[in-house]
């Protein structure tokens, strides 16, 4: 899943500047990016609701932020991102493994002696919950993205200041 933010979502900012403060405000956004972009991101995810996608913390760990030719491309490796960011139409069954393996970490199957079919049972029973219901979006990197443009904006207007010797 890839969003890109580019200058021109900063443009309030940066184009009403010289040619020779340009380049600092461009700098201040994309060190703002790197150092602040995953960390919104991440605060996203934990405000989501009715609860963040968080189990074992790999959806989180998997944002990156690289340098591209007019911004910084935010992203996540994860499998799964786009289904947290969009959610999941009602109709089809989702993959039964990771549901298997998500029940098995949160010990729902209590009996022991046949563990892993009441396992399979208990996941075959969220799949279907799934397939009737879908999964409701949560629109995490959606709500990141207006507190990085946010930040950026700011680091923008700090950057130009210090250039031309303003408070």
């Amino acid at each position: 899943m890839i969003r890109k933010i580019h200058m021109h979502d900063l443009a309030g900012y940066i184009s009403r500047v010289p040619k020779e403060r340009h380049d600092a405000a461009v700098k201040a956004a994309r060190r703002t990016m790197h150092e602040r972009g995953r960390m919104f991101v991440v605060q996203a995810n934990r405000a989501a609701q009715p609860r963040p996608a968080f189990d074992r913390g790999d959806y989180e760990r998997s944002w990156k932020v690289v340098n591209i030719a007019h911004g910084v491309r935010i992203f996540s490796q994860s499998v799964y991102a786009s289904i947290i960011e969009r959610g999941r139409r009602p109709g089809t069954f989702p993959p039964i493994q990771p549901l298997v393996d998500w029940v098995h970490r949160h010990k729902l199957a209590t009996n022991e002696s046949v563990l892993k079919s009441a396992e399979l049972s208990i996941a075959f029973a969220i799949a279907a919950a799934i397939k009737r219901r879908g999964l409701p979006a949560k629109h995490v990197f959606e709500r990141a993205s207006v507190d990085i443009i946010k930040a950026c904006r700011q680091a923008c207007h700090n950057a130009i200041a210090d250039a031309e010797g303003r408070p």
